[in-house]
């Protein structure tokens, strides 16, 4: 397992909502399984390259 997945793992297993953005595109490249039960999404596809402020806090442009 390379330390990338592992940190994946740790996150996953925690059951906890946590995501990774790119902050200069505020793109969301990673949810955990928690988080896209909460915010209703079945697939990765759902997120991935979406705008974070936009998915997770319905906001038209970055929080401040």
């Amino acid at each position: 397992m390379t330390h990338e997945e592992y940190g994946l793992f740790i996150l996953e297993e925690a059951n906890g909502i946590s995501y990774i953005v790119d902050i200069e595109k505020h793109e969301i490249i990673y949810l955990t399984r928690a988080g896209m039960k909460a915010y209703g999404l079945k697939k990765t596809e759902d997120y991935i390259g979406k705008k974070c402020y936009k998915l997770l806090h319905g906001l038209d442009e970055p929080c401040p």
